[in-house]
């Protein structure tokens, strides 16, 4: 992250991002595909794509979902 503001990196089906998006959780504790990242920091997650089909990655800090930070993985076979 080389923005002088926190970022996050959130990762997994629809209902994950239901409760990111409602801004209830400003820092996240090291969980499988959810991170919190510094300003001027590096941070790492896991999260296993284990189903075909569409999974979507986005920052839920105010703004930055409607920024365009946001997109998919199209996991297949």
């Amino acid at each position: 992250n080389h923005d002088p503001i926190r970022h996050e990196l959130i990762v997994g089906p629809p209902e994950v991002h239901a409760r990111h998006a409602s801004g209830h959780e400003a820092v996240h504790p090291p969980v499988p595909g959810e991170v919190s990242v510094e300003p001027d920091a590096t941070a790492e997650t896991v999260y296993q794509f284990d189903q075909v089909g569409t999974v979507i990655f986005a920052c839920h800090l105010p703004g930055h979902d409607e920024y365009g930070m946001n997109g998919q993985v199209d996991v297949v076979d």
